[in-house]
């Protein structure tokens, strides 16, 4: 059986029926990679094209974990996960490399648009992983 299907009989059965906490609970945890997705889509394009990160963030508030990779972008997790954000560099002095501002028409397009592009993909993604797990296509469609 695959991960989805253990989940499923478990729900179904009553195992993991956690009322109203188990639903926010996973509410929050969907909504985390779906912010994951979107927010990285920002930063591989800010990175592709030469555009300085200062920091990638999983949440807003309070940071309950950091941890700077060695280009410079600091990366966290912070308290309230009900989206994200990605900080650009405001100068070329930071070192991380070109502000958002004076990057090309082009690069900022590419870069703005690399988000809503990587929740396209990742809902793709998602709704293909469930349809592989969970039946065939039968070309037939039923209306109940």
């Amino acid at each position: 059986m695959t991960p989805v299907h253990d989940v499923m009989t478990a729900v179904s059965a009553g195992i993991l029926d956690g009322g109203l906490a188990f639903t926010i609970m996973s509410f929050l945890v969907a909504l985390v990679f779906i912010v994951a997705a979107h927010e990285f889509g920002h930063y591989l394009a800010a990175r592709a094209c030469g555009i300085g990160v200062r920091a990638f963030s999983i949440g807003f508030g309070p940071v309950l974990a950091d941890w700077t990779d060695p280009s410079g972008t600091s990366w966290r997790v912070s308290a309230i996960p009900l989206g994200g954000y990605v900080a650009f560099a405001e100068t070329e002095e930071e070192g991380l490399g070109h502000p958002l501002e004076t990057a090309s028409l082009l690069s900022r397009f590419f870069t703005v648009a690399a988000g809503p592009f990587a929740s396209f993909v990742f809902a793709a993604l998602v709704f293909a992983m469930l349809q592989i797990s969970s039946g065939t296509i039968d070309g037939t469609v039923t209306i109940a």
